[in-house]
């Protein structure tokens, strides 16, 4: 049998209204707009999925371009012996200790000869046990005014990294090679302290840190980041110190000479802290009792920029990116002006 419908008479309009008693219909068409509505959703989803995949594989492509990890030179004993035999030592460096609690080893390129060297070389690096210069190239001797009058003054250095290109993407082979040479022609130091050429150290408050810690145990300390690796790594610009247990486990190991425990990288402090994971060697932030930070991979003026004036201890370590002038200027406000009277 049909059910009957109700005619609704409007003056001369006769409205029959279509399944009044039956709502599932507006159900369906709300269930229609819901799944329409998720279908654009899971579509956005995958354009973006793709689209940041695409992205990734074009920065790694440009990465894999740029950087070629055939170039990394690897340590082999007999090749280190050569490479030895081939270095020129300064007459400078070769007066400076064989032995003590700090040795430093700063690294630069020919360009940087008569600028950052000449800074680096008349401060800080003086104030170690033993401080050199390692570079590809002999180095010449500076000029500082003494008394109203001009002296030349010889550069403590090694001519370590002779024959490697001056390339960014070589840095992780100077710091192994580097470190070897250290180890190999230095090794009665407590202590191995790495820097660049534009930092600049507080040589005074790296020892009053290190007093306390053992350098029979391997260390690995600096200013920590947490990214790239598990454990995080140590950054290679605000510098890094070394125990001498830490050099030996890497020597013991061979990891000059290993790539599967220690693989080439583009970055220097990365590939190093890997290195050193694969030795359960990981990374120490040096901090104070506040917390506050004691290397730095920064200059002064960006870091009270960007995290105030009080994250600076007064025990600071290393600080970044200086020009020579900047140096300088850290070696005067730092040993020749005292606090202010009070």
């Amino acid at each position: 049998s049909t059910v009957p419908r109700t005619t609704i008479m409007i003056g001369s309009l006769k409205m029959i209204p279509q399944n009044r008693a039956n709502p599932s219909l507006h159900c369906s068409k709300e269930i229609k707009y819901c799944g329409l509505f998720l279908v654009i959703i899971v579509l956005q989803v995958l354009y973006l999925h793709f689209a940041l995949h695409r992205t990734t594989a074009a920065i790694t492509a440009h990465h894999r371009h740029h950087y070629d990890p055939r170039k990394h030179v690897y340590l082999p004993n007999a090749t280190f012996d050569q490479i030895l035999e081939d270095i020129e030592i300064s007459d400078a460096a070769q007066s400076l200790p064989s032995n003590g609690s700090l040795f430093c080893f700063v690294f630069t390129s020919p360009k940087y000869h008569r600028t950052r060297v000449p800074a680096v070389a008349s401060t800080w690096l003086s104030r170690c046990d033993h401080g050199q210069i390692f570079s590809s190239a002999p180095i010449p001797d500076y000029e500082t005014i003494t008394h109203n009058r001009i002296h030349s003054v010889p550069v403590p250095y090694s001519t370590i990294l002779k024959g490697i290109p001056d390339e960014y993407d070589l840095l992780f082979s100077k710091t192994l090679l580097a470190l070897r040479f250290a180890h190999r022609m230095y090794p009665d130091f407590e202590w191995y302290y790495k820097a660049d050429d534009d930092t600049y150290a507080i040589v005074e408050h790296l020892r009053h840190f290190l007093s306390s810690l053992d350098p029979s145990i391997p260390h690995y300390i600096g200013y920590r980041l947490n990214k790239h690796l598990p454990r995080g790594y140590l950054s290679g610009g605000a510098g890094y110190v070394m125990s001498r247990a830490a050099l030996e486990a890497f020597e013991r190991a061979n990891l000059y000479s290993d790539r599967e425990r220690c693989p080439p990288c583009q970055f220097e402090d990365v590939g190093l802290g890997r290195c050193l994971a694969n030795l359960t060697i990981f990374p120490r932030d040096a901090n104070n009792d506040k917390g506050q930070h004691l290397f730095f991979p920064s200059r002064p003026d960006q870091i009270i920029r960007w995290r105030g004036s009080d994250s600076i201890s007064p025990e600071t370590i290393s600080f970044h990116h200086l020009s020579p002038q900047e140096m300088l200027d850290l070696e005067l406000f730092t040993y020749f002006i005292d606090t202010p009277i009070r």
